[in-house]
């Protein structure tokens, strides 16, 4: 009883936060497809603020940025000064990979683009995911630089670099190969896959073609020196892998081990990074981690 007393609290509490922080603008268009919006929340400030760009998850095929309105980062980020960017990107059912993480890198770049407009900080830009734009955010966040300083598209010629990545329930790999060696579950590993190759079955993911996308979609094969910080969230406990064949795709696909695999990377190379889990210990909140970031100094 007490339980559904505390969900019922929460949900009134995220839709209190939706009507008192509205956004300042809502459906900005930032490319051509009709996914390609995105919903800004300005801080009046006299100076620029920093900026948080969320991402929705759904598997790369379903979701929604209005999941920011109820989400407490949002009250969060508006009591911190920090201005929030929540988008729309297009679904692999549609738009096979690469679409979706170059319109996630589209929209980072739109929002450098506008900082001045917006009055946002372009050098104090954050990216926070859940699953699937979780997995999003690590690829822009640990891809190197994609900015193209030549592009007749001034957008394009923005920064992708930012100063800090927090993933919740993220997949670090998209390689069915890599995952079920190294995290184990049902031998589909995830429906979407499918689509977010462009296959029809999981017998091709062997074919050259596939292995190079399976290879440059997975944020963990790109960890480098000049990385940002990284803090990863996961609902779950840090269990032994490979898991059981049985186990449902929803704790195999978010399983802990996702990021404390991409946090030994990191740890090589003297990069700061956290993993949280269910029995981790005390877990820092997003917040004092952005206010640590962007508020240091």
């Amino acid at each position: 009883m007490r339980y559904r007393v505390l969900i019922f609290a929460l949900i009134f509490l995220s839709y209190a936060t939706a009507e008192k922080y509205p956004a300042t603008f809502t459906n900005v268009s930032y490319g051509p497809d009709e996914r390609n919006v995105m919903d800004v929340w300005v801080i009046d400030s006299p100076t620029p603020t920093p900026v948080l760009i969320y991402m929705h998850g759904g598997g790369f095929v379903t979701g929604d940025k209005k999941y920011a309105q109820t989400d407490p980062i949002l009250r969060q980020c508006m009591e911190k000064k920090i201005a929030v960017v929540s988008i729309n990107y297009r679904f692999v059912t549609t738009h096979p990979y690469p679409a979706p993480m170059l319109d996630g890198k589209r929209a980072l770049q739109f929002v450098r683009h506008n900082a001045k407009k917006w009055n946002i900080n372009k050098e104090k830009v954050a990216l926070l995911g859940y699953s699937a734009g979780a997995l999003m955010g690590l690829w822009l966040g640990l891809k190197n630089d994609m900015a193209d300083p030549m592009n007749e598209d001034p957008v394009l010629r923005e920064s992708t670099r930012v100063q800090i990545v927090v993933p919740k329930q993220a997949p670090t790999s998209t390689d069915p190969i890599w995952i079920l060696q190294n995290i184990g579950g049902d031998e589909r590993v995830y429906p979407s896959l499918l689509d977010f190759y462009g296959i029809e079955s999981f017998d091709e993911i062997y074919k050259p073609e596939i292995r190079k996308i399976a290879y440059d979609s997975s944020p963990i094969n790109f960890v480098s020196n000049d990385d940002p910080p990284v803090v990863m969230y996961y609902h779950g406990d840090l269990t032994t892998t490979p898991l059981a064949k049985d186990t449902p795709m929803n704790t195999s696909i978010h399983h802990p081990q996702f990021g404390v695999l991409l946090k030994k990377k990191m740890d090589a190379l003297g990069l700061l990074s956290y993993v949280h889990y269910r029995s981790a210990g005390s877990k820092k909140t997003i917040i004092s981690f952005l206010n640590e970031v962007f508020y240091k100094n």
